[in-house]
């Protein structure tokens, strides 16, 4: 599969606005404006999303013909988020059950560790349960949206590919109808006040994330057909800076269906930036991929270090630092230490996974091939 420099990069810009607005909602006094770009940053996930609908294409469609192909596409997923995954669960673990046993002066389970919660996050279904999503493995929410996703996205690249055939017209009438099935869903919750706003279980869940990946589906067959290569940079650049300008009207305002309105519209608006990061070399400098090749890593590793750090840069206003000052410092401190670490998990947990996963597939490769050799032999018996 081609290699995309570009890629690597938005998936660095994705993981550096997390880490923007954890280190955010740790810094108190920030001007409104300041404070309120950080809190943007929560849509680095949707970055995330966009890329993975459109890379998981790339994929499939260079393998699409070969024997077992969804099989093995659930294989590669499976060991590539698994491993570390489950190791961020027994961390977090021992985080809580450290603050929690000195808070309470002696040793005490962690409150929201359930055998229920624990067991929905091993099995990945914890998206579809409240009490679970987002209660084990900070910023875990969006991994069980992620593999939500996985289950579906075969059927929905196979129907996807088959309306590009038809024009791009039904392509966009796909998306616009996926748009008003999340408003569908997520109505009772808006209007009887149950789940507003970007952090509850309604905005996290896979019916209300579903626009934002096929988007990044829809993308890639804009990219295939090269339509994204024939987009002029002054339309992409006006293109995302309109879409952004709109979401942050709509965010500000809380109108109904914003926390479906929002990520959807920031998908779209990241297609734009795919276009403008594929066009310019110098926004791809190789520290930024890097920390994009690094980044599932960055962002389950970098929940500890904007409290820990958080807590003790916020004091230094005490003596005068300015607030402004400080997020500068906790988010650059953040990154960087986040970032050493990730390169040691990447080599040591994510990288043996993904290899583990690959012995699997040719496994299965050589006994689907012993199979059919033997069925022949029998055949010409």
């Amino acid at each position: 599969m081609q290699k995309f420099d570009h890629i690597d990069s938005l998936r660095g810009v994705a993981v550096l606005m997390v880490v923007l607005v954890h280190t955010g909602q740790t810094i108190s006094n920030l001007a409104p404006d300041l404070e309120f770009a950080t809190r943007y940053g929560q849509l680095g996930v949707q970055l995330f999303f966009l890329v993975s609908g459109f890379t998981l294409c790339l994929s499939m469609d260079s393998r699409a013909e070969k024997k077992f192909a969804s099989t093995k596409f659930y294989i590669r997923r499976f060991f590539r988020i698994a491993p570390l995954y489950y190791v961020g669960i027994a961390w977090y673990f021992l985080v809580r059950l450290t603050q929690d046993s000195i808070q309470a002066g002696s040793p005490v389970m962690p409150e929201r560790f359930e055998m229920s919660s624990v067991l929905a996050n091993l099995s990945f279904i914890h998206g579809f349960v409240p009490g679970a999503n987002n209660s084990i493995v900070p910023g875990g929410w969006s991994i069980g949206t992620e593999m939500a996703f996985y289950l579906i996205f075969p059927l929905l690249f196979l129907i996807i590919r088959k309306l590009a055939t038809k024009g791009l017209q039904h392509l966009f009438n796909f998306f616009a109808l996926t748009l008003a099935f999340s408003i569908l869903v997520q109505g009772p919750a808006t209007f009887l006040e149950m789940d507003e706003g970007p952090n509850r279980f309604m905005y996290y869940n896979l019916s209300n994330q579903i626009p934002v990946f096929i988007t990044g589906i829809i993308s890639f067959f804009l990219f295939k057909r090269g339509f994204l290569d024939r987009l002029p940079v002054i339309f992409a650049l006006a293109g995302f800076i309109a879409l952004t300008l709109l979401n942050i009207y709509l965010w500000r305002k809380n109108i109904p269906f914003s926390q479906t309105l929002v990520p959807a519209l920031a998908g779209w608006s990241f297609v734009f930036l795919y276009v403008i990061f594929a066009r310019f070399r110098s926004l791809n400098p190789a520290l930024l991929r890097h920390i994009g090749q690094v980044s599932f890593s960055i962002y389950l590793v970098h929940f500890v270090f904007t409290r820990i750090l958080g807590s003790v840069f916020n004091n230094l206003q005490q003596v005068g630092v300015s607030p402004e000052f400080i997020l500068v410092m906790h988010f650059s401190l953040t990154a960087a230490v986040s970032y050493v670490i990730a390169i040691w998990t990447e080599k040591y947990i994510e990288r043996p996974g993904i290899d583990y996963g690959r012995k699997l597939i040719n496994w299965l490769d050589r006994a689907s091939g012993a199979k059919q050799t033997s069925a022949v032999a029998f055949k010409t018996q």
